[in-house]
């Protein structure tokens, strides 16, 4: 560990420390452990070196990596639908969500838990989720392209 005298109340001295935070992810709060910085012991000011800002921007981004396993956005949520030809209001009983769930996620107005968005992961990855999903629910999934029956002709 390297310490210095404080800066800012020129008493103490700024002990380099390892410290833990929580950042703000949409709903969620993320832990983040392992960063650096050095701590007064005298006035509890803060600082961080250039090592140190490189180290926890390193350590910050590889926690929000872990954490876009767990989250979806728009982009997502609207192809899960379209493969299924489903409406934001079918999507959200589909999946137990409040009526206007989807229309808010899509747009942005609120956020996906995490356990929705485990499940709705799971229901675009893992084959027959949706449709094992629709079964408990009692659902009706309206048919995909491939199970479509084929279009009549009428020849006159």
């Amino acid at each position: 560990m390297t310490s210095m005298k404080c800066p800012f109340c020129e008493d103490g001295q700024m002990v380099e420390q390892p410290y833990d935070t929580f950042v703000r992810s949409g709903r969620r709060n993320i832990q983040i452990e392992g960063l650096q910085h050095f701590l007064c012991d005298r006035c509890d000011q803060s600082l961080t070196n250039r090592r140190q800002t490189a180290h926890n921007r390193s350590v910050m981004q590889a926690a929000q990596d872990r954490d876009v396993i767990t989250s979806v956005d728009a982009a997502f949520l609207q192809a899960l639908r379209a493969r299924h030809d489903l409406t934001q209001r079918a999507a959200s009983r589909l999946f137990g969500a409040g009526e206007s769930s989807f229309a808010k996620w899509e747009s942005a107005q609120s956020a996906v838990s995490t356990p929705t968005a485990l499940l709705l992961r799971c229901a675009a990855e893992v084959p027959g989720v949706i449709e094992h999903i629709a079964a408990l629910r009692g659902e009706a999934l309206p048919p995909t392209v491939e199970e479509a029956p084929p279009a009549v002709v009428h020849l006159a």
